[in-house]
């Protein structure tokens, strides 16, 4: 055990002490000299006996306190870098994607009967409508990259004859005889959006094209980074 300086320095007080004391006597060197002299040895023997009890005591409480206060001083590291290790812990970390709502707008003559994303269903939407429905949901990431992608399922289709030659026929008869329809799967890119997110809308085009845009403005308004107006349908004459 290394010895510290108030260690030390009493060491070396407890061997003055016992020199003190061996001027009112013999030293223990000379106590074969004294013969049968009992009482005087056992007096000598009793204060070195004391002096040593009085050293190895004071040494043995400084050693207690040095090692009792390496131990709080360690208690103490580890609590500061458990307490910071916690803090660290409980500070929100940034959200890399978020939640983003699903709707469709529909620029064709064939009603979608229904559409996903990612596995995500949609709702079905009308002729040259949609817009009103949204539903849950697809993760996308705050911040748009260049090879953001969605796979986008649907199943669109349409009545080969018109109304007049269906309205008196039942649904099954309707659908036996003059409905038609196909599923179509396609991989398609999402337009860069702003960091502000918005839900993700599935635009469909003629020709079995689609486009996704991420926005927090319905299609028609201004700041919708489309520019496209709502879907209308075509007049006669066109």
């Amino acid at each position: 055990m290394v010895l510290s300086w108030r260690m030390t320095w009493h060491l070396r007080a407890c061997l003055v002490a016992f020199s003190a004391s061996s001027r009112t006597g013999p030293s223990p060197a000379l106590l074969s000299e004294w013969g049968s002299d009992e009482p005087r040895a056992r007096g000598v023997f009793r204060r070195l006996a004391s002096l040593l009890f009085y050293c190895d005591g004071d040494l043995l409480r400084m050693a207690i306190e040095v090692r009792v206060r390496r131990l709080i001083a360690t208690a103490w590291v580890l609590a500061t870098v458990g307490l910071l290790t916690g803090c660290q812990s409980l500070v929100p970390q940034a959200r890399t994607e978020y939640s983003a709502g699903i709707t469709g707008y529909n620029f064709t003559s064939e009603g979608v009967q229904s559409f996903y994303v990612q596995g995500m269903r949609g709702s079905n939407l009308p002729p040259y409508g949609g817009g009103g429905a949204t539903s849950c949901c697809v993760q996308l990431p705050w911040q748009w990259t260049p090879d953001l992608k969605v796979k986008v399922d649907w199943t669109i289709g349409h009545y080969t004859r018109p109304w007049e030659q269906r309205k008196d026929m039942s649904i099954e008869q309707e659908r036996a005889c003059c409905w038609t329809q196909r599923t179509l799967s396609k991989v398609v890119p999402i337009q860069p959006y702003e960091a502000e997110g918005g839900r993700l809308q599935v635009l469909f085009l003629p020709n079995d094209e689609i486009e996704v845009w991420v926005s927090m403005w319905a299609l028609g308004a201004p700041q919708h980074p489309s520019r496209r107006t709502y879907p209308t349908r075509p007049s006669q004459s066109d």
